[in-house]
């Protein structure tokens, strides 16, 4: 169904799961599908109508987080120092100043074929590792990419190579 709306399937779960409003596009098409006449009590909502919602959440808890320090960034940096000087840098569970083991890779075909994917294909970001592929032109492409980086994590996972 969902490759029939044009939407992901995870779309089409949070859909069943009231997680998001349907767009009006789906809902004709499944009304459509199903030979059914539009319901009557639709809302029909402006785009972003959520984003003033939205916003509101976002600006309430960060009066919360900073205690009430919004507004002014000068202010804002000032009161961050302060705490940093009297809480922040004494936590115990603070990662500043941490290192991690790093797991080093044997040389081999797989990572440079990984390196050069990365190069081409891939980015990261902060926290993540994306590759980005074309569903229909590189399906298969895709598959191997997959299978390369699940072959890799396995060996890191076996193969404890540290510094």
């Amino acid at each position: 169904m969902a490759e029939k709306l044009k939407i992901h399937s995870r779309t089409l779960n949070d859909l069943k799961r009231e997680e998001y409003s349907i767009s009006l596009d789906c809902l004709k098409k499944i009304c459509k599908m199903a030979a059914l006449a539009m319901p009557d009590d639709v809302e029909i909502r402006d785009p972003f109508w959520y984003s003033i919602k939205g916003a509101r959440k976002g600006g309430l808890a960060m009066i919360k987080k900073y205690e009430g320090i919004v507004g002014d960034p000068k202010y804002r940096k000032m009161k961050w120092y302060q705490w940093w000087e009297k809480i922040g840098k004494h936590r115990k569970n603070m990662v500043v100043g941490m290192t991690k083991d790093v797991t080093l890779p044997l040389l081999s075909a797989d990572l440079a074929e990984f390196t050069g994917v990365m190069l081409g294909d891939g980015g990261i970001p902060k926290s993540q590792v994306i590759i980005s592929t074309n569903s229909k032109d590189d399906r298969e492409y895709g598959y191997f990419v997959r299978d390369l980086i699940d072959l890799s994590l396995n060996k890191i996972c076996y193969e404890n190579y540290r510094f």
